[in-house]
């Protein structure tokens, strides 16, 4: 299985804004239900990308800074950041392939860049 980053206030700067590959991070929290619908999608994604992207969840209770930062409001939230610039936003729950179909342009540009 691939590895999803755990991203916090503390280390958003070195797993995010600083990563050579894109990377997609899932706002969360332990209370949502949606998060945890969205969960497996993000977790299939993380599996089958692992050579293009780079997928982190951050809980939104633990690092509230970040979620405000970005204006983050709703949970689930999933944010595509290229070289540190966010890309792509989705908010509610998406099934893997709405996921995939929103983030695959990025990654293509990424890996051609």
């Amino acid at each position: 299985m691939a590895a999803i980053t755990t991203v916090t206030d503390e280390n958003f700067e070195a797993e995010v804004t600083s990563s050579a590959q894109p990377v997609l991070i899932d706002f969360w929290a332990e209370w949502c239900h949606p998060c945890h619908m969205v969960a497996p999608e993000v977790e299939a994604i993380a599996e089958a990308e692992t050579a293009r992207l780079k997928v982190g969840k951050l809980n939104v209770d633990d690092s509230p800074g970040t979620a405000g930062r970005f204006g983050v409001f709703s949970i689930p939230t999933l944010l595509l950041f290229v070289d540190g610039q966010e890309k792509a936003r989705m908010v509610g729950v998406r099934r893997r392939e709405a996921i995939l179909a929103e983030i695959t342009p990025y990654l293509a540009a990424a890996a051609t860049a």
